[in-house]
């Protein structure tokens, strides 16, 4: 029950993806579970918004960030994000985007949510983008540049640093 999308794009490379249907919530953690936990991390308490427009990729995010103890909404579109986060500017303490979105990119949400809010840290997400580089997202003031696929681990791992990071403000 599971599929897999290939893109392909001359001169700029294959991408494949996977994806596999997902096992049913279970109220009992296995040692599989345990061990997939990133170690010494600090539960999750903030609100993050995530913007993507494969639904399969805002699951896995919205599952994750949720059993790490994040407060998640989930838009599978860039226009709506811009929305909520100009409606409700305080409502979220970062935002995960994808780079490749319909209609506003990752990089145009981003500029506009910190023209908004301009200490928000936000994540870019990207498989393969010549539209944007690291350094140019890292110039929009976005905190975190991150090439597809990227491991939980690793994942979880940079929202939490990014999110500490955001809360240390000069003295």
């Amino acid at each position: 029950n599971g599929f897999i999308k290939i893109e392909s794009k001359l001169g700029q490379g294959t991408t494949f993806r996977i994806y596999l249907p997902a096992l049913k919530k279970s109220t009992a953690t296995t040692p599989q579970q345990e061990e997939s936990r990133p170690n010494n991390l600090t539960p999750g308490t903030e609100h993050i918004l995530v913007v993507d427009d494969e639904e399969a990729i805002l699951s896995l995010h919205e599952a994750l960030l949720t059993r790490l103890g994040y407060e998640v909404t989930v838009t599978p579109n860039s226009e709506e994000a811009l929305a909520l986060v100009t409606t409700h500017p305080n409502q979220f303490d970062m935002i995960i985007t994808d780079q490749s979105m319909p209609n506003i990119s990752g990089a145009e949400l981003a500029r506009e949510a910190l023209k908004i809010k301009p200490t928000m840290p936000i994540i870019l997400c990207t498989g393969y983008s010549s539209v944007i580089s690291e350094a140019d997202s890292l110039a929009i003031g976005i905190k975190k540049y991150i090439k597809k696929p990227i491991s939980i681990k690793d994942f979880a791992e940079i929202v939490r640093r990014e999110l500490d990071e955001s809360l240390i403000k000069p003295s």
